[in-house]
C-alpha cells in the first residue's frame, strides 16, 4: 500500500525509485532475490539503487495519511516547484540546513543530496518515513524494546530500587526521631528497671547498655511516627513478595516485550549464577573438608587459654540423642579442663529434672562442669521455642559465673541443637581460629561449621533429599566463600563477650539463628563477622516413626517455621532508625560510639546483608510467581498482538539466552548432586544405618533422580512457605512455633509439641 501522490508533477527519478522500492518489497516478501529486478536504463538503475537505499534504511510505509500544512524541500527547482504545487500557502526558506535545524541522523533519507522532501515536524527518535507533502500522518504503533525500561524493570523485579527506597526513607525516619527531655528519661528507666527487676531478678545488671533508643525514650510525636514506622516494617514482606510481581504486572500493560524480558533474563540469570556459586565453591568446601584435621594441642595449647562453654537447648528429646551429642564434644582434648556444658530444659517438661540427673551420671568427669538449667514458662514477651530457652539459659549461665569480666572475655560459647553431632578437633580448631584473631576483635568475632542433615540419611523420602541437598551446599559454598556474606546456622559459635554485648537472645523470634547474627551486627554496628571452620556437624531431620508421608510432613513443618525468619527483615529496618537516634545524640550516647561516621558505616555494609536476607527469601518466594507472568505475558502477547509485530520471533530471540543458561544451571545442578555424593562418602561411617543400594554409581543415580524429579515440588513448597510467613508477619499479631517430630537414637520420633503463640514485634526495653 502506497501513499497517494500526485503523478503528473513528480520527477521521473523520483517516481520509478518508489516503483522500484514497491518493486524490491514486492519481491522480498514472495523470497525472490535481488536479481529478479531489472530495469532497462541508466536512469532506472540508478532509481533501483535509491529504493535500495531505502529498503535499507527500514522505510515505515504509515497508514492513515492526513493533509500536512507545511513541508521543507531541498533547494532543487523540481522540489520547490512540487512544494508549492502541493499548498499554494507553504513559503519556502530553504532547507533545514539553511535554517539550522538539526536534521536527524541514522538514515539517507535524511541526506539533502538526495532528492526526497523532508519534513519539518520531526519523527520519533529511531522511526524514519517516507511520505508525500500533503498529509500530516498519524503514527501507529510499532513495535520495539526500550534497553532503558529493561534496566529499570530489571532492578524493579529484583527489587533493588525497593530496598535503595527503604533504605533512604529509614534514614528520613531516623531523622525525624528526638528523645524526651533528661529528667523525664531518667524517671522513665527508673520505672523500666523496676518492671525487669520484677519480672527477671538480678538480670538488670548481666547486660551493658545497648546502642539501641529505647521506645520509652522517644517524645510523644516520635513514638506516634515510629508506631506508623514499625507497621510499616511489618508489611515490608508482603510488598517484596506479592507487592513487586504486582508491580511488574502493572508495568506488563505500557511495556509488555520489555516485562517479558525483564522477567526472563531475571529468573535465568538468577539461577544460573546461583547455581554456578553453589558449584564452584561447594567443590571448594569439599576440598576443605577432605584436608581438615585437628590441631594438636600440647600443655600449652589453646586448652589453658580459652574457656569453652557449650548450650544445648532442648525439648522432650530422647537421653540417646542428647548422649550422642555430648560424646562428640567429649572427644576433645581439653574437655576435662576447658569445657562446660549447660543442659537448657523447659521447666514444663515431665521428667526434666530426671533426665538431667541421668545426663550428669553418664558424663561424670567427663567435662570441667554440667549444669543444667529450667526455662520457666509463663514469663512476660517470653515464648517457648529454642530462642527463649537459649536466652534463660545464657542468663543463668552469666549467673552462673558471677559475671566475672575476666572470664567473659577468654570464653567462647557454642550453640548446638540437642541432635548435632561434632567433627572430632571442632573445638580445638575453634580455639585455634579464636587465638589467631587479634585480640581487640574476638570480641565481635562468630564461628560456624557447616552443618549437614544426614544423620537418617537413609531412611530420608526423596522430596526430603532433594532439600537436604541444596540446604547443605547451600551452607558449604557459603562458608568456601571468602566474600560470602554469612549468617550463623543451626549450631554456631560466637564470643560470650559478644552475646554479652548485645544482650543475649531475644526470645520473641523464631528465627534465633539468623537474628542473633543480624542483631550481632546491628549491636556492633556493623563490626561482627561470621569465620568458618571447615570440620562437619551432623544432625537429623525431622522424621515420624517410619512413615514416608509423616516424614515429608515433618519437614513441612520445619520448612514452615524457618520461613517465618522472613520477619527478621522487618527487624532489621525497625531497629536502624532506634539505632541511628542512638548513636548520633550525645545526650544518650556516653559512650560515644561513633557517631554519624558508625552509623553511614553501618548503612552501607549493611545492605550486603540485605542482599543476602532478598536472596534467601524474597527472590525464591517470587520466581515461581515471575515464571507463572512469563507464561501469561506470552499468551497475551500472541493473542492480542498485531501479526506483523512478529511475537514468535520476539520469543525465540529472548528465549535463546535464557535457554543456554537454564542448561548451564541444570549442569550445575548435576554437579551439586556429585559434590553431595563426596560429602556423603566422606561422613558416611557417621550416617545411621545401611544404604538400600550398596553400589556407589547407582546410589547417585538415585540421588540424581530424586533431585531432579522433586526439586521443583520442593522449590514451589519453599515459595508458598515464603507467601505464607510474608502474609503472617503483616495481618498476624503472634505467630504459631511448630516443633517437628525428632528421631530417636532407634530411628522412632518423639511426640509433637502443641503451637504456641507469641507477638514478635513487641516493643524490647533495650
Amino acid at each position: 500500500t502506497c501513499s497517494i501522490i500526485q503523478v503528473k508533477m513528480m520527477p521521473r527519478i523520483q517516481l520509478t525509485a518508489l516503483l522500484s522500492f514497491a518493486v524490491i518489497v514486492l519481491c522480498r516478501q514472495q523470497k525472490l532475490g535481488a536479481d529478479d529486478c531489472d530495469f532497462a536504463n541508466e536512469e532506472d538503475q540508478e532509481a533501483q539503487q535509491v529504493a535500495v537505499h531505502l529498503v535499507q534504511a527500514s522505510v515505515t510505509l504509515v497508514k492513515g495519511v492526513q493533509p500536512i500544512s507545511r513541508v521543507l524541500s531541498p533547494s532543487s527547482p523540481a522540489n520547490e516547484s512540487l512544494t508549492q504545487a502541493a499548498d499554494p500557502n507553504v513559503t519556502v526558506h530553504g532547507t533545514a540546513k539553511d535554517r539550522g535545524e538539526i536534521v536527524p541522523s541514522g538514515s539517507d533519507i535524511w541526506n539533502q543530496r538526495l532528492k526526497w522532501i523532508s519534513v519539518q515536524k520531526w519523527h520519533p527518535a529511531g522511526v524514519v518515513s517516507n511520505l508525500t507533502p500533503y498529509r500530516e500522518p498519524q503514527w501507529r504503533d510499532v513495535s520495539y524494546i526500550s534497553l532503558s525500561i529493561i534496566i529499570l524493570l530489571c532492578s524493579v523485579a529484583y527489587p533493588a530500587v525497593l530496598v535503595a527506597s527503604l533504605l533512604a526513607l529509614t534514614v528520613l525516619v531516623s531523622m525525624c526521631l528526638s528523645i524526651k527531655r533528661s529528667e523525664d528519661d531518667a524517671a522513665d528507666s527508673q520505672e523500666q528497671a523496676q518492671s525487669l527487676e520484677a519480672t527477671e531478678p538480678n538480670a538488670s545488671g548481666l547486660f551493658p547498655d545497648l546502642p539501641v533508643l529505647s521506645k520509652q525514650s522517644l517524645t510523644n510525636a516520635s513514638k506516634s511516627i515510629y508506631t506508623c514506622w514499625a507497621f510499616f516494617c511489618c508489611t515490608m514482606p508482603s510488598i517484596m513478595v506479592f507487592g513487586t510481581p504486582m508491580l511488574i504486572l502493572g508495568l506488563a500493560r505500557p511495556y509488555p516485550q520489555e516485562s517479558l524480558i525483564a522477567l526472563t533474563m531475571l529468573t535465568s540469570v538468577f539461577l544460573f549464577a546461583n547455581s554456578c556459586h553453589l558449584l564452584i565453591f561447594a567443590a571448594r568446601g569439599l576440598y576443605e573438608l577432605s584436608l581438615a584435621k585437628p590441631p594438636q594441642s600440647g600443655s600449652q595449647g589453646p586448652e589453658t587459654q580459652v574457656q569453652h562453654w557449650l548450650i544445648l537447648p532442648q525439648y522432650k528429646e530422647e537421653v540417646e540423642v542428647v548422649s550422642m551429642a555430648l560424646r562428640s564434644v567429649a572427644q576433645c582434648t581439653f574437655a576435662k579442663s576447658a569445657i562446660g556444658v549447660v543442659l537448657a530444659f523447659e521447666e514444663r517438661e515431665v521428667g526434666a529434672e530426671q533426665k538431667a540427673e541421668l545426663l550428669k551420671r553418664s558424663f561424670e568427669g567427663q567435662f570441667q562442669e554440667i549444669i543444667a538449667v529450667y526455662h520457666p514458662a509463663g514469663l512476660p514477651n517470653d515464648p517457648p521455642g529454642k530462642a527463649s530457652n537459649l536466652c534463660w539459659a545464657f542468663k543463668e549461665l552469666l549467673k552462673h559465673i558471677n559475671g566475672n569480666a575476666d572470664t567473659i572475655s577468654k570464653s567462647v560459647l557454642t550453640v548446638a541443637d540437642a541432635d548435632s553431632e561434632f567433627s572430632a578437633g571442632y573445638f580445638e580448631a575453634l580455639s585455634t581460629q579464636y587465638l589467631q584473631i587479634e585480640p581487640s576483635k574476638r570480641r565481635y568475632q562468630m564461628f560456624q561449621s557447616p552443618v549437614f542433615h544426614l544423620k537418617n540419611y537413609h531412611r530420608q523420602p526423596a522430596p526430603v533429599v532433594a532439600g537436604t541437598v541444596f540446604t547443605a551446599m547451600q551452607e558449604l559454598s557459603m562458608l568456601a566463600d571468602t566474600n560470602a556474606v554469612r549468617f550463623p546456622y543451626s549450631t554456631y559459635s560466637l564470643s560470650m563477650q559478644l552475646a554479652r554485648d548485645v544482650g543475649g537472645w531475644d526470645p520473641e523470634w523464631i528465627a534465633e539463628d539468623y537474628h542473633m547474627g543480624i542483631k550481632c551486627f546491628l549491636m556492633t554496628l556493623g563490626r561482627s563477622s561470621v569465620e568458618s571452620v571447615m570440620l562437619a556437624t551432623m544432625n537429623y531431620v525431622p522424621e515420624e516413626d517410619d512413615s514416608w508421608w509423616g516424614t515429608c510432613m515433618a519437614r513441612w513443618t520445619q520448612v514452615k517455621r524457618h520461613a517465618l525468619g522472613f520477619s527478621d527483615f522487618s527487624y532489621y529496618f525497625m531497629m536502624l532508625p532506634l539505632v541511628f537516634a542512638y548513636v548520633t545524640n550525645p545526650a544518650v550516647n556516653k559512650n560515644n560510639q561513633g557517631g554519624f561516621a558508625a552509623f553511614w558505616r553501618l548503612l552501607f555494609s549493611g545492605t550486603t546483608l540485605l542482599v543476602r536476607l532478598v536472596n534467601v527469601h524474597v527472590l525464591v518466594g517470587v520466581l515461581s510467581t515471575y515464571g507463572l507472568l512469563e507464561l501469561v505475558l506470552k499468551l497475551l502477547l500472541k493473542l492480542a498482538s498485531m501479526k506483523d509485530n512478529w511475537t514468535e520471533f520476539l520469543f525465540s530471540t529472548v528465549g535463546f539466552l535464557p535457554s543456554i543458561m537454564m542448561a548451564g544451571a541444570t549442569f550445575c545442578t548435576v554437579g551439586l548432586t556429585i559434590m553431595f555424593f563426596k560429602v556423603y562418602k566422606l561422613l558416611e561411617d557417621r550416617v545411621e544405618g545401611e544404604p538400600y543400594i550398596k553400589s556407589p554409581a547407582a546410589h547417585w543415580i538415585k540421588l540424581l533422580l530424586s533431585v531432579i524429579g522433586t526439586s521443583p515440588i520442593y522449590f514451589l513448597m519453599l515459595a508458598y512457605a515464603i507467601w505464607c510467613a510474608a502474609l503472617h508477619v503483616l495481618t498476624r499479631s503472634s505467630f504459631e512455633y511448630h516443633v517437628a517430630p525428632k528421631p530417636s537414637a532407634n530411628g522412632k520420633s518423639n511426640a509433637k509439641e502443641p503451637a504456641a503463640s507469641f507477638n514478635p514485634f513487641i516493643e524490647k526495653s533495650g
